[in-house]
């Protein structure tokens, strides 16, 4: 047998689902939630032509597009097969064996990876059990040899921000060191503050963003970072020759063009918000305060998060149990939706308690 480097005979990766979800309620991996309105979804297949699919993507039509869009020259944009693809160019770029990574624990779990695969030192920054996290503490441990220091805001799978103020001292403490800081902003839409602004007076700062969430693109994995021109000029080394589909071209200039499918799917969260949050305290879990389109609730008996997953999917319903050892390991976690879709789970759970 082949062997691989050592560090890949050391990293475990679940293995794929194959399970099918597409028909099902799918409140697990924070996706869009009830279908793309009708209308707009038949003026998206009109815009699929053959050459949509036989031909090289485009990719200059979509870099415009956000380009107006975000109010930023091409120079500081790079489009990526989902924000992941960005990251991992990140990581690529900037990190080298022996350096460190700072990041919140727990996080979006390909940070550790990336970390892992590219030599790095992670230096963890724990949630407490109040899902509270402290932003002095990661400044505490920038140093000579941090590289890069990643923000998700807002996180997951805890939901939770940083505030402006406390992001603002670790990039300007990082910057001391000729650290970069990374501001994760997958979640933007639920939660309206960015950093893409400050890209030109923060030399060490990288943004990214995905169209998975509120955009409603999940399956076309498009991505994209903002950064100062230096960096992304960097970063576009490491591209592949067409950085995204050309059907994400097509269908994300067509979300850009029409934002009210963004803006119309973020009230329907908030609306499905408001009702989970009420009704799982009534049935005595602890919702906590989410920034983002799902929701973490503490369970009261812990040993029935199992029996509701399982009832839950036994519904047609598939939410997310616990997180062992992480200040969410008697906690359950429920993507947001219509109001209609958490009347659903929460009847599951009902059912389950009862």
């Amino acid at each position: 047998m082949i062997a691989p480097k050592p560090v890949f005979e050391k990293i475990h990766r679940t293995p794929v689902d194959y399970n099918v979800r597409l028909e099902r309620i799918r409140l697990d991996k924070n996706e869009h939630v009830g279908g793309i309105d009708p209308l707009h979804f038949s003026e998206m297949l009109k815009l699929m032509k053959p050459s949509t699919i036989e031909a090289y993507p485009e990719v200059g039509i979509l870099y415009n597009s956000l380009s107006g869009w975000l109010k930023k020259p091409v120079e500081n944009i790079l489009l990526a097969n989902g924000s992941d693809a960005a990251i991992k160019a990140i990581f690529e770029v900037y990190v080298s064996s022996g350096d460190e990574v700072i990041m919140q624990s727990p996080t979006y779990a390909m940070y550790p990876i990336y970390a892992e695969i590219f030599g790095a030192k992670t230096i963890e920054i724990k949630y407490d059990r109040e899902l509270k996290i402290n932003a002095a503490g990661i400044i505490d441990k920038i140093t000579n040899k941090t590289k890069l220091v990643i923000i998700a805001n807002p996180n997951s799978p805890t939901g939770q921000i940083m505030s402006r103020n406390e992001i603002i001292d670790i990039i300007e403490k990082a910057r001391k060191f000729d650290s970069l800081v990374l501001v994760d902003e997958a979640y933007y839409w639920f939660y309206e503050h960015t950093f893409i602004n400050d890209i030109e007076k923060y030399e060490n700062l990288i943004v990214t963003r995905t169209f998975s969430k509120a955009c409603g693109l999940a399956s076309l994995r498009l991505g994209f970072a903002c950064a100062n021109s230096e960096i992304i000029k960097n970063l576009y080394k490491m591209k592949p020759v067409y950085e995204v589909n050309g059907m994400a071209v097509v269908l994300g200039k067509y979300v850009i063009e029409n934002e009210s499918i963004i803006f119309d799917y973020v009230e329907k969260v908030k609306a499905g918000r408001e009702f989970l949050y009420s009704a799982m305290a009534d049935l005595r879990f602890k919702p906590f305060e989410t920034y983002s389109n799902f929701m973490v609730a503490r369970c009261q008996n812990p040993e029935k998060i199992k029996k509701i997953v399982a009832n839950c999917e036994k519904n047609n319903i598939i939410i997310k149990g616990s997180y062992p050892d992480t200040p969410l390991d008697d906690c359950i976690r429920i993507t947001l939706g219509p109001v209609e879709y958490m009347k659903m789970a929460v009847e599951a759970i009902k059912e389950t308690l009862n």
